[in-house]
């Protein structure tokens, strides 16, 4: 939040033009690392880069798709039949994403 010290965001309720559960779960880490950082733990995280990633469901081979802002309304873009971020989950974020991971499998084997 800039202005305010000590008072974070992250989510749809930030000023960002793009809301995206990925780039929320982004945003978190980016927070939690600034927080951490703020009492001493760890450094000054570095400023978020967003990146949007999808996978496309077809029936037959999944597709990936990525797309990172690079200017005001421009996208650089990548379509892939192979996953470019690891591990291949529908959420890529530091923290969220390896316990979603987890939270499935556990579930699976209940």
């Amino acid at each position: 939040m800039p202005g305010l010290q000590g008072v974070y965001a992250a989510g749809d309720a930030t000023w960002g033009p793009i809301k995206h559960g990925g780039i929320a779960a982004q945003q978190a880490d980016v927070v939690a690392a600034a927080i951490a950082a703020s009492i001493g733990i760890g450094t000054e995280p570095e400023p978020l880069r967003p990146v949007i990633r999808g996978m496309l469901l077809t029936g037959e081979d999944t597709v990936y798709l990525q797309a990172e802002p690079v200017g005001e309304g421009e996208f650089r873009s990548t379509v892939s039949d192979v996953c470019p971020w690891d591990p291949p989950a529908k959420i890529v974020a530091r923290h969220l994403g390896p316990y979603l991971a987890d939270a499935d499998r556990a579930a699976v084997r209940a």
